[in-house]
């Protein structure tokens, strides 16, 4: 039997389901979410360039909705978890030991290994260990847990960062930082 180095109860709430939700999508999208803000703001230059008054107010209208809707794709798949649990969001156990770790969700355990992980996102809070694109672990941060998963992973951790915030420098770290 494996000791275990760390060990988490992690019992989800409507906000840690947006959370991770969002950070998922700022961490894997950023290209998609800053096409949309690009069109944005074009539409937004078109409408007021425009000399007609309702193509002045169309394209201003929908460069504005999509400069500030980006964030609600997240929140639809937030929702939809959401509704789909029925109000009985997952409670996880994680269990870290030096070989791999395991997640527990109700009567089902899965084992993973370290080099599963493809990226490690953290917002100071939570730590989001991504298996892939899709999915991914949310659990308490320390720094003790950091320094052992970087050490587990041979990742770095990438701060959670906003679109608007994101430097070109922060995106070629991400991408030298994720497995494949």
């Amino acid at each position: 039997m494996a000791t275990y180095l760390f060990r988490f109860d992690f019992q989800h709430t409507t906000e840690t389901i947006k959370k991770l939700s969002s950070v998922q999508y700022l961490s894997f999208r950023k290209l998609y979410i800053a096409i949309q803000v690009v069109i944005g703001a074009v539409s937004v230059y078109f409408g007021a360039m425009s000399s007609d008054l309702v193509k002045q107010v169309l394209f201003m209208f929908f460069g504005c909705w999509l400069i500030i809707s980006w964030k609600q794709i997240p929140d639809f798949r937030a929702s939809k978890i959401i509704t789909q649990a029925n109000g009985e969001l997952p409670k996880c156990t994680f269990a870290f030991s030096s070989e791999g770790f395991s997640v527990r969700t109700g009567n089902k355990e899965k084992n993973r290994e370290y080099p599963e992980i493809i990226r490690i996102v953290s917002d100071g809070t939570y730590c989001y260990l991504f298996i892939d694109k899709e999915r991914g672990y949310m659990v308490p941060s320390s720094e003790e847990f950091k320094t052992f998963i970087c050490e587990k992973t041979s990742l770095q951790i990438i701060p959670v960062k906003s679109i608007f915030f994101v430097s070109f420098r922060q995106i070629l770290k991400e991408r030298k930082n994720t497995k494949n």
